[in-house]
C-alpha cells in the first residue's frame, strides 16, 4: 500500500511538472499528487504516533527525501529539452524513498499464510509436493539446527496464498503421513505509555553513582542493597559470567550503561531501531556504579548480556524466527533466555515452541517469557503458554497486578515482577520508561543469572523453585505469581555452595 502510495505521488508529480502546460493532463495530476500524498504522509504519521520515535524520526527523513524529489522535478521542468528525464527521475526517487517505506511492508507482511509442518523423511517431503502437484505453495527448511536428527530439522515451512490457506490445512489433516503441522504465528511488542504512579524511592538509595537510580522503584522494590551486601559479606565470586540473550528487536551495544557488559553475537544485531530490546537489556543488566544512568539486580561481574534480533523493525516477527534465535542464543552459550515477546496463539500444541524450549534446556538453559500485556489468561498467549518456560506477570508498586497484565494462574511456573513505569536504557545513550510484562521478565531473568552463577546445574524446575518459595505475596497472588525476592532467593543455595 505505501509503496503504491508512493508511486501514484511521484509519477503525478512527474506529469503534472513535465506537462505543465497541458490543462488535462494537469487537471488529472494535481488531485492524483494530493491524494497519493496525503495518504502517504496519513499512513507514516498514523506509524509514528504508534511505533514511537523511531518512526518519526523515519517520517522526517521520507519528507526530507520527498521535499528534495519535488525541487529536483520542479528544476528539470524547467528545461525543455530536458524535461523528459522526470520520468528517469520517479523511478529513481522510488527507490531512494524506499527504505523509509519498506518497515511497513515487514511490519504488516502476511505471516497467516505460513505453516510449520513437520516431516519425518525425505519420502514424505516428495508425497506432500505430489499430494498439492508442486505448484500450491513454496516450501523451505524452517530451522538451523547442528543436530541432524533433533526433531526441529525435520520442520519446513510451507508458505501459501492466503485465499488458499483453509483448503491446504483441510488436505493436511487429511494426509496420514503428515505427523503434525501448525501456525506460523506473528508475535508483536508494543510497549505501554507510562501513566501516573506514585514515586517510590529509598530513604538512603544505595547506587548513589547512577544519577536515575532513585526514579527505579522496580529495582528498589527488589532490595538491590541488601542482596549486594549479601554477596560481598558471602565472598560469592562465580568462576564465570553468565550470559543473558535479550531476544528482541536487537539491543543498542554502543549505549553508556551497557557497553561495558556487552558481547556481540552478531554485528546486524547490535542496532534496534525500536527501543524495546535496548530497554529490556538496561533492566537486565545495566552497569552499576559508573555514574551513568540507572542500575541493575546483578553485579557486574555476575553477568554479560547479548542480542539476538528475532523481531523486525516495526516490532513484529514470527514464530519460525523466535524458535531459530531460541536455538542460536543456546548454541551462543547463553544460559538465561529472555524473551519480552508473545502473541494471541490460536494453537494449543505449541509443539515446535516446546522442542526448541527443550533444545535449551538440555543445554542448561533457562527460558524466561513475557505472560503478554492482553489483561486476560496467559494461556492465550504464546510463547508464555509453552511447557518448560517461566512466565512473568506485571505488578504495580502497591503489587498489585497491572490492568493490562495477563494471570499466570493456570500456567504450570508463572511468577511476578515490577512492571509499571520502569525506567532503562534507550538507544542513543537515553533512557525512557515503559509499561509492560516485557519489562517485567528481564527482572526476573537478571535473578535467574545469579543463581546459575551460584548453582549452575539448576534446571529449569529447580530454579523456579527457588524463585517461588522464597517470593514475597502480592495483591492478586493466584494471578500474577508471588514477587520475586532476590535476597531469599540468593540466600536459600548460598550454604548448598562451596566458593
Amino acid at each position: 500500500m505505501n509503496l503504491l502510495l508512493a508511486c501514484i505521488s511521484l509519477l503525478s508529480l512527474s506529469i503534472w511538472f513535465t506537462f505543465k502546460q497541458n490543462r488535462l493532463l494537469a487537471r488529472i495530476a494535481i488531485p492524483m499528487f494530493y491524494m497519493g500524498t496525503a495518504g502517504l504522509i496519513g499512513v507514516l504519521l498514523y506509524n509514528a504516533w504508534f511505533e514511537g520515535a523511531d518512526m518519526w524520526g523515519n517520517f522526517m527523513t521520507y519528507f526530507l527525501k520527498f521535499s528534495v524529489i519535488t525541487l529536483l522535478t520542479l528544476f528539470i521542468s524547467n528545461f525543455k529539452k530536458f524535461k523528459l528525464l522526470n520520468f528517469v527521475l520517479f523511478p529513481l526517487g522510488l527507490l531512494w524513498i524506499s527504505p523509509q517505506l519498506n518497515f511497513q511492508l515487514q511490519k504488516y507482511a502476511d505471516q497467516e499464510g505460513e505453516l510449520l509442518v513437520h516431516l519425518d523423511d525425505q519420502v514424505e517431503y516428495q508425497k506432500l509436493m505430489e499430494a498439492f502437484d508442486g505448484s500450491l505453495f513454496n516450501i523451505t527448511k524452517a530451522f538451523e539446527i547442528d543436530i541432524s536428527e533433533h526433531p526441529l530439522n525435520k520442520y519446513y515451512l510451507v508458505d501459501i496464498e492466503y485465499k488458499q490457506l483453509d483448503k491446504v490445512t483441510k488436505k493436511l489433516k487429511s494426509l496420514k503421513f503428515i505427523d503434525d503441522f501448525e501456525y506460523n504465528e506473528t508475535v508483536q511488542v508494543e510497549p505501554i505509555p507510562t501513566i501516573e504512579s506514585t514515586r517510590y524511592s529509598l530513604e538512603k538509595p544505595f547506587w548513589i553513582g547512577d544519577p536515575l537510580f532513585e526514579q527505579q522503584w522496580g529495582l528498589q522494590a527488589l532490595n538491590p542493597q541488601e542482596l549486594n551486601d549479601l554477596l560481598q559479606e558471602k565472598q560469592i565470586n562465580p568462576k564465570s559470567k553468565i550470559k543473558i540473550a535479550i531476544l528482541d528487536t536487537g539491543v543498542d551495544g554502543k549505549h553508556e550503561d551497557l557497553e561495558a557488559v556487552f558481547t556481540s553475537t552478531n554485528s546486524i544485531y547490535d542496532i534496534d531501531q525500536i527501543g524495546h530490546g535496548t530497554h529490556c537489556a538496561g533492566i537486565a543488566a545495566a552497569m552499576n556504579h559508573n555514574g551513568k544512568g540507572i542500575a541493575s539486580l546483578p553485579l557486574n561481574d555476575f553477568i554479560e548480556v547479548t542480542s539476538i534480533k528475532v523481531l523486525k523493525r516495526g516490532g513484529s516477527g514470527t514464530q519460525k524466527d523466535i524458535i531459530q534465535g531460541i536455538i542460536d542464543a543456546t548454541d551462543g552459550g547463553a544460559k538465561v533466555l529472555s524473551l519480552s515477546l508473545g502473541g494471541r496463539s490460536s494453537d494449543k500444541k505449541q509443539r515446535a515452541y516446546e522442542l526448541a524450549v527443550n533444545y535449551a534446556n538440555n543445554q542448561g538453559a533457562i527460558v524466561i517469557v513475557a505472560a503478554g500485556n492482553n489483561g486476560g489468561d496467559a494461556r492465550n498467549t504464546a510463547p508464555a503458554n509453552v511447557p518448560g518456560v517461566i512466565a512473568v506477570a506485571a505488578v504495580d508498586e502497591n503489587l498489585n497486578r497491572a490492568s493490562f497484565s495477563n494471570s499466570v494462574e493456570f500456567i504450570e511456573m508463572g511468577i511476578a515482577a515490577p512492571g509499571v513505569n520502569i525506567i532503562s536504557t534507550v538507544p542513543g545513550n537515553q533512557y525512557k520508561s515503559f509499561n509492560g510484562t516485557s519489562m517485567a521478565t528481564p527482572f526476573v531473568a537478571s535473578l535467574v543469572a545469579i543463581i546459575k552463577c551460584i548453582q549452575p546445574s539448576s534446571s529449569t524446575l529447580e530454579v523456579f523453585q527457588i524463585l517461588d518459595q522464597n517470593s514475597v505475596q502480592t495483591q492478586n497472588n493466584n494471578q500474577t505469581g508471588s514477587l520475586i525476592n532476590p535476597v531469599k532467593s540468593i540466600e536459600s543455595i548460598i550454604g548448598q555452595n562451596a566458593f
